[in-house]
């Protein structure tokens, strides 16, 4: 278990996390479980603490990280985010892309706003396509979760089942020969670029439970006016 803003939640199976509260305006943040390092691009610090992102091909990139390179395995993923921006500016944009340089792979997890209507798309440019229903999200902080438990994958936003999708074979073990290099706020540096603010990204190598997931929810709101 460990504290973060004085919420206690579980690290088993963490790999992956990165938050606004360990970022100083500068150049590069940590990743909180193995310490790899993010290079950000026009990336700042929001007044209130948070990830900025901007219209000028903002980004957070990380090395490759062989953590990421679970297969076929069962993940959570988890992000806090508050999107000013859905319009797409050439590629629809991206919240966060499981591998940033290899794009549209069919192996490639990656979180989208819809340039209609906003709704979180979860998407691998193969076989992983779940559309939500969750419209109207702009200007405002909420939570989005993507859940792989076997062969489903489920997307929550704000702790609410909004998709689902079994008919798929994504593996990301096959990205970048099994060193995966998230990226975090554009699609490749100069289109689909994100805009708004993003508190964190946590990832887990396990399915986390509906008793999980909901008491992150719970736990976590506050922070966010929610």
């Amino acid at each position: 278990m460990a504290f973060h803003n004085g919420i206690k939640f579980s690290t088993t199976g963490l790999i992956f996390w990165i938050d606004s509260e360990a970022f100083n305006g500068g150049s590069t943040v940590k990743d909180l479980v193995n310490g790899s390092v993010g290079t950000c691009t026009n990336v700042t610090k929001h007044s209130e603490g948070w990830f900025s992102f901007g219209s000028n091909a903002n980004r957070i990139d990380f090395a490759g990280n062989s953590a990421l390179a679970i297969g076929t395995g069962d993940f959570t993923a988890i992000c806090w985010f508050y999107p000013t921006q859905i319009n797409a500016d050439g590629f629809y944009r991206r919240i966060w892309m499981w591998d940033g340089p290899t794009g549209n792979n069919t192996n490639n997890p990656q979180m989208i706003l819809d340039k209609v209507d906003g709704s979180i798309y979860s998407f691998s440019g193969g076989d992983l396509d779940i559309q939500g229903g969750s419209t109207s999200i702009i200007n405002g902080w909420h939570s989005a979760v993507m859940i792989r438990d076997g062969n489903t994958i489920t997307q929550y936003i704000d702790n609410v089942a909004d998709g689902t999708d079994s008919s798929f074979t994504l593996n990301t073990t096959s990205l970048n020969s099994g060193s995966p290099r998230f990226r975090l706020g554009s699609y490749n540096g100069g289109s689909g670029d994100y805009e708004g603010n993003i508190a964190s990204v946590m990832i887990y190598n396990r399915a986390l439970d509906t008793e999980e997931r909901t008491k992150i929810f719970n736990d976590q709101k506050s922070r966010f006016g929610i």
